[in-house]
């Protein structure tokens, strides 16, 4: 399993090097495998002498650690090393060599000493990912997003209290709301936690336009969504008046959001213009 994981992650880089190194630029991504070679041990001047007799070479040999390693973006970044094995080597010379001769050689007390290196157990590139999603995962479950501050919030009596103030001061349901009224319904609320409750100002108004932004953006999401029903049914002042509700509900928060609205209302009107 954890070797189809490896492939899988390793492709998926793969094809994304190969899409961005396609674009234009002066340094494209690399991406691919190699074997590679790491110096893990010098042998003895008579331990080398030894191996020159043993194989009739005239190389002076050294132990290393040989694997093969997926990388990207650049060569040492390692997504996935395998293959790893003790040989020995002189420069780009590598000769394979079992367990068992190499312990013959130069000893079993030696060659039970001998490690993989820390970049083979431990690739660049594959702790790097790690490290970023966790550092990621910690992030979202220790810094508290607007949707757990505001539940937070909402346990608290005294923005409770605050929020049906607000609700109190707004105009009926069947009287008109304007932008001016909303600000005055939210300046009432926030004079009661400040002079009531003693909450410091800039925080009960960070507080307090948090809770009621998303709980109206909620209702304005419900309606607009109402309205568009009533729109495709071509139910016309119906669905003006749900999309006129969910705009009151997002002027004082998100101007973008009720210029929008503004343009379904405008929307619907042609509709019924047409329709007569």
């Amino acid at each position: 399993m954890r070797t189809i994981v490896a492939v899988v992650v390793f492709l998926s880089c793969g094809l994304l090097a190969t899409a961005v190194s396609a674009q234009p630029g002066p340094e494209p991504l690399l991406f691919g495998w190699e074997d590679t070679v790491v110096p893990v041990a010098d042998l003895s001047p008579e331990q080398q002498a030894a191996f020159r007799q043993a194989w009739n070479i005239e190389l002076n040999l050294n132990v290393g650690f040989a694997y093969r390693r997926a990388f990207i973006f650049r060569e040492g970044f390692s997504l996935w090393n395998w293959h790893g094995r003790h040989v020995l080597y002189d420069g780009d010379n590598v000769a394979e060599i079992a367990p068992n001769d190499l312990a013959t050689l130069i000893g079993p007390a030696q060659v039970a000493a001998l490690r993989p290196p820390l970049a083979y157990r431990l690739p660049a590139g594959l702790t790097t990912i790690i490290v970023l999603v966790l550092i990621g995962v910690t992030a979202i479950y220790f810094v508290p997003t607007p949707g757990k501050k505001m539940r937070r919030l909402l346990q608290d009596a005294k923005y409770i209290q605050a929020l049906e103030i607000y609700a109190a001061t707004l105009p009926k349901p069947d009287e008109e709301s304007t932008l001016e009224l909303r600000k005055l319904a939210l300046s009432t609320a926030l004079d009661f936690l400040v002079t009531e409750k003693s909450v410091p100002r800039n925080e009960a108004e960070t507080n307090l336009k948090l809770i009621l932004a998303l709980q109206e953006e909620q209702q304005s999401k419900l309606l607009r969504h109402q309205a568009l029903l009533h729109e495709e049914a071509g139910d016309w002042n119906e669905a003006l008046d749900l999309y006129e509700e969910a705009a009151e509900l997002r002027e004082l928060w998100d101007a973008k959001d009720f210029a929008f609205l503004q343009k379904c209302i405008a929307r619907v009107e042609r509709k019924q213009a047409t329709s007569e």
